[in-house]
């Protein structure tokens, strides 16, 4: 599900759960789990799991033109940051903002890491370990990709299984 990072957007090498799908879902996390030294790595963790899921992003149609796939993956990273706001506060009010928009962000930070690499070629310790533990995840067992409609449902029912519970 594509984080919709400048990495995926570029190298157009393999498919994401989409920004906002990582951003809920990492929101969802810091709204239920109070404290910052648990919820972040937690929320972090749960991107490589929301990889795994069979969905549709982006990417997964290879036929469109990069300037469509960027402007897509734009969009995406704003609409993020939107519903992350609406959603958890101004609807539900929540208590810890700051904690909600970090978990938001470790949530979506994984693709942001393949950065240096996917872009530049540079590999820093840690971060291009990162890019090749992604790389792997999407195919270990099965090829996590699927085309709309279903790659869309499937994402919409793991990120609204996330929201209702923040809600709960």
């Amino acid at each position: 599900m594509l984080s919709l990072t400048p990495v995926a957007i570029l190298t157009n090498t393999r498919e994401n759960m989409t920004a906002t799908g990582h951003a809920l879902v990492g929101a969802a996390i810091g709204s239920q789990i109070g404290s910052p030294l648990i919820a972040i790595p937690i929320a972090f963790l749960s991107h490589f799991a929301c990889d795994k899921v069979p969905h549709w992003d982006v990417m997964t149609d290879k036929n469109k033109s990069q300037n469509l796939i960027i402007f897509e993956s734009i969009i995406d990273v704003f609409v993020s940051i939107g519903l992350v706001w609406l959603i958890f506060l101004y609807f539900l009010h929540a208590d810890s903002p700051v904690n909600i928009f970090l978990c938001a962000f470790s949530a979506q930070l994984p693709d942001w890491m393949e950065v240096p690499y996917s872009i530049f070629k540079i590999k820093i310790p840690l971060v291009y370990d990162n890019y090749q533990i992604q790389s792997k995840i999407h195919d270990i067992w099965f090829d996590s990709r699927l085309k709309a409609p279903w790659g869309i449902v499937t994402q919409f029912v793991v990120v609204s299984a996330f929201v209702l519970w923040a809600i709960t």
